[in-house]
């Protein structure tokens, strides 16, 4: 399997070089999107804050473990960036913190019980979260292989919003091939790891 795995990263891989070398990719409009999931415990006096604040906002509107899942998007080329990952709380539909407006600057939340796969073709054109892209290019949207992911067909009127495409990674291979999830998500989870605990 381990093999296998191998051999389909090194095709993935060589896929990827053969399109940046001939054109049919740019890396100025290429995207990864990544998800992850972890519970942050609400009622450690640590709510909404940070080490050594003095005054916690909104602390009285959550309590208690909250499932959470952030979504992390990257662009490439020689204007990269990380547009601000959008968090998911794995509570009934509604505002996930009371009195938090949805336009703040720099933020991107959402509440789902399902998560992220219920709110990715919302998540597709999330204003705080997408960044257009210059001279109307096309972009393409490189996805792990999970099969809860919707396929290209079944957001077509988001994509087409956005002018992209989805491309997926080989199966289980997130780890190998994904930017996303092992830079990003890793150095965010290390950070808010350091300052919760």
């Amino acid at each position: 399997m381990v093999v296998h795995i191998k051999n389909s990263v090194a095709f993935q891989l060589g896929a990827l070089r053969r399109g940046f070398k001939d054109g049919s990719l740019d890396e100025d409009v290429v995207e990864n999107i990544d998800e992850t999931h972890f519970v942050v415990d609400f009622d450690n006096g640590k709510t909404l804050g940070f080490s050594g604040e003095k005054q916690i906002m909104y602390a009285d509107v959550v309590s208690g473990g909250q499932g959470m899942t952030m979504v992390v998007r990257l662009s490439g080329g020689a204007s990269s960036q990380i547009p601000p990952p959008m968090i998911i709380f794995m509570n009934a539909e509604g505002k996930p913190i009371r009195g938090v407006k949805e336009n703040v600057p720099g933020v991107c939340y959402g509440t789902s019980k399902k998560g992220w796969m219920t709110l990715y073709r919302e998540y597709l054109n999330e204003k705080n979260g997408n960044k257009g892209r210059p001279r109307g290019r096309k972009k393409t949207v490189f996805l792990d292989n999970c099969s809860g992911h919707l396929e290209a067909d079944e957001c077509r009127e988001e994509l087409d919003a956005i002018n992209s495409d989805l491309k997926f990674s080989p199966p289980n291979a997130t780890d190998l091939c994904q930017p996303a999830d092992s830079f990003v998500i890793a150095k965010i989870k290390d950070a808010w790891n350091m300052k919760w605990n």
